[in-house]
């Protein structure tokens, strides 16, 4: 036997092929993944697309970014998208009452 064969010990030698499991499994770094949002961007299209749209984005970046161990994305692409869908829900909530009440001062002059 050379030096070299003698100094690697048989755990080494059996666990050389062998592939480690990562420690980002299906389920992150830290335990579960924060949450995504994507029911709440989704509603949000609905009362105003424009801020809805980037907020889908962001809620859909949340799994991808946890499983690929990016835990610091994955909060902020979470924290995005509950500010976006929020943001779009107020303003569409706003846009309805203002146009409720155009819509009652036309109604009273006519």
């Amino acid at each position: 036997m050379s030096d070299h064969e003698q100094s690697v010990p048989t755990d080494e030698v059996r666990d050389a092929g062998a592939v480690a499991p990562s420690p980002t499994g299906p389920i992150g770094p830290f335990g579960s993944p924060p949450p995504s949002h994507l029911v709440l961007a989704i509603v949000s299209l609905v009362f105003f697309w424009p801020v809805g749209i980037p907020a889908v984005v962001r809620a859909a970046q949340v799994s991808p970014r946890w499983t690929d161990g990016d835990t610091e994305g994955a909060l902020d692409a979470s924290a995005r998208a509950k500010r976006l869908a929020s943001i779009a829900l107020g303003s569409g909530v706003v846009l309805v009452v203002l146009w409720l009440v155009l819509l009652a001062l036309t109604a009273a002059s006519a």
